[in-house]
């Protein structure tokens, strides 16, 4: 989905792309490079404090940031539950106070969420303070019933992605910058394709899809592009909801996914 976005929107832009992996960062910002982008790429892990803040930095020193999309997380497939908070939840919210501090009017951001998010219900106080606490307190807020399963830790973890959004808008607007999240459905990623032949339920959220098809990362490329643009810029604190109508379906078709 990030390097969807990237080529989406980053034409003519001074890019900085962050990424974990250094071999797949590697090989991205060289592919990129080659069909004539501007790019910069950092090697860091977003559940670093002190990476995110420098990632911020460097991006600043670039030139005033327009636009900030965030992609990063692991799916319950990919990492264990606290590895899960660290990186979707705390990580995001490094990302959301880093680069608040220093976005000036007219930037937009969008942050990554997903549908999973429907298929939790927490006590109001959690998803509250979920939305509101410092990074460094998150994971101390997340009792050991939701630390059970790599699963359940994703979908809270994704849960307070919108909520942290939201709440963050009310202090983005004060620098005139908005801020916004997508929820996904199954996209034809390699964790999206996973999921989809390996989680039952992802079988039947495609199979009750009003879309009836997996969708891309160009059609989360595409709805980040609009956040992004002046054309949205009456829009914040909002989520986006990118699924092929599954939720629609889960609450009035015949059959439910979660």
């Amino acid at each position: 989905m990030g390097v969807a976005c990237t080529r989406r929107i980053g034409s003519g832009a001074k890019l900085v792309l962050a990424e974990i992996d250094g071999s797949k960062l590697k090989a991205v910002t060289q592919s990129l490079a080659y069909e004539g982008y501007d790019v910069t790429a950092v090697e860091m892990d977003v559940s670093d404090a002190a990476a995110v803040a420098d990632l911020a930095k460097r991006a600043s020193s670039l030139g005033t940031i327009s636009s900030l999309v965030h992609t990063a997380g692991y799916s319950p497939n990919q990492a264990s539950a606290d590895r899960i908070y660290e990186v979707n939840l705390i990580g995001t919210a490094l990302m959301m106070d880093a680069f608040e501090a220093i976005a000036t009017p007219g930037m937009a951001a969008v942050f990554i969420a997903s549908c999973a998010r429907f298929s939790v219900s927490p006590p109001s106080e959690l998803a509250f303070a979920l939305a509101r606490a410092p990074a460094n307190d998150l994971l101390g807020l997340v009792t050991a019933e939701w630390r059970e399963t790599p699963d359940l830790a994703y979908c809270l973890s994704k849960l307070g992605n919108p909520d942290r959004v939201q709440a963050a808008a009310v202090r983005w607007g004060k620098r005139g910058a908005r801020i916004n999240s997508i929820s996904p459905g199954i996209i034809s990623t390699t964790m999206g394709r996973f999921e989809q032949q390996n989680v039952p339920e992802m079988a039947v959220m495609l199979q009750i899809s009003p879309i009836q098809r997996i969708g891309t990362a160009e059609d989360i490329a595409v709805s980040a592009e609009f956040l992004l643009s002046p054309q949205a810029s009456f829009l914040t604190g909002t989520d986006l909801l990118v699924d092929g109508g599954v939720m629609a379906a889960s609450i009035y078709g015949d059959t439910k996914p979660f």
